[in-house]
């Protein structure tokens, strides 16, 4: 999950980083990823923010995708593209530790996904989205408990660049990134993380049954 350079809306109670302090080069990668992020958001359908995540509604390109509950996303449908907000964990980690600050990232992205969950059941601007889709890096540590599926990115050229863009990402945010990714590097494979609407609202508690 490429996370967005911007934090949006209050911080919640306890949940404030007012401490955190950024480097030159981590300030540098934050100010080039905001212009990034904004060609993003101009070529999609719209942003909706859920906490640490961000979802960026688009249309599907690309080969179908088949699910694991048999739900097909085919070329043209409407997915959530899933960011994790990269300038949030960095101020996680700048103040409790790396260490603290990926387990307290993942409580985080289940908050999220349970507020995505609930939205789904109820705000017509995901009423047509199919799923969720998520290209990240720290698939072990994400997926653990949030029932995505894992899968290999669809192509090796997309692999390499992705994995290209997400490792030189690691080393200007994590506070040992140069280390991380050199003692690291077969482990830092990207991959793509898959939630159909219905597996979501599944892990999230929020799935209704059609009637019969």
């Amino acid at each position: 999950m490429i996370g967005s350079s911007r934090l949006q809306g209050a911080v919640p109670a306890g949940e404030t980083e007012a401490g955190a302090r950024f480097t030159v080069r981590q300030k540098a990668w934050m100010l080039w990823e905001k212009v990034v992020w904004l060609g993003m958001e101009w070529r999609s359908e719209g942003k909706l923010d859920y906490g640490i995540c961000k979802l960026l509604i688009k249309r599907h390109a690309g080969e179908a995708i088949v699910c694991a509950d048999g739900t097909r996303i085919e070329a043209g449908d409407r997915v959530g593209e899933l960011h994790l907000d990269n300038r949030r964990m960095l101020e996680l980690s700048g103040t409790v530790g790396s260490d603290r600050a990926a387990l307290k990232t993942a409580r985080l992205a289940r908050a999220s996904l349970r507020r995505i969950a609930e939205a789904m059941e109820g705000d017509p601007r995901l009423a047509e989205v199919k799923g969720l889709l998520g290209t990240t890096l720290l698939h072990r540590g994400l997926v653990h408990g949030l029932g995505f599926e894992c899968r290999p990115l669809p192509s090796r050229s997309m692999e390499k660049w992705t994995a290209v863009y997400l490792q030189t990402l690691l080393r200007f945010l994590h506070p040992a990134g140069r280390l991380r990714t050199q003692g690291s590097k077969a482990k830092l494979v990207p991959m793509q993380l898959i939630h159909s609407r219905q597996s979501l609202l599944r892990a999230m508690g929020g799935f209704k049954p059609a009637a019969s």
